[in-house]
């Protein structure tokens, strides 16, 4: 799956271009990505996916809005939509996966 490359694909939704005229100081910001592997419960095995965004420049807000709309957005999030389980969150804090257009 490139499990190294799902949080520099979902980054690049942070840049001003893809940010659709949202004014956020995106600068400085990281992602932390876990992936794991495990049974499903129902036989067989599945991935889930943690991705954690830091933003030192955004409100808590802000930064749980930008995820939101980077996993609409995000080719990886898009392609696995509905087949892997994905947690979002901001400093560990979680983040609901609709974002507030």
């Amino acid at each position: 799956m490139g499990a190294a490359r799902w949080p520099f694909s979902f980054s690049k939704s942070f840049t001003p271009r893809r940010r659709r005229g949202h004014n956020l100081d995106a600068s400085g910001s990281q992602i932390a990505s876990k992936v794991a592997i495990g049974p499903t419960g129902h036989g067989g095995f599945g991935l889930a996916v943690w991705l954690d965004l830091h933003a030192p420049n955004l409100s808590a807000d802000q930064a749980a809005d930008l995820m939101a709309r980077a996993h609409q957005r995000c080719p990886y999030s898009v392609a696995t939509r509905g087949n892997i389980e994905v947690t979002l969150s901001v400093d560990g804090a979680p983040v609901a996966a609709e974002a507030n257009d």
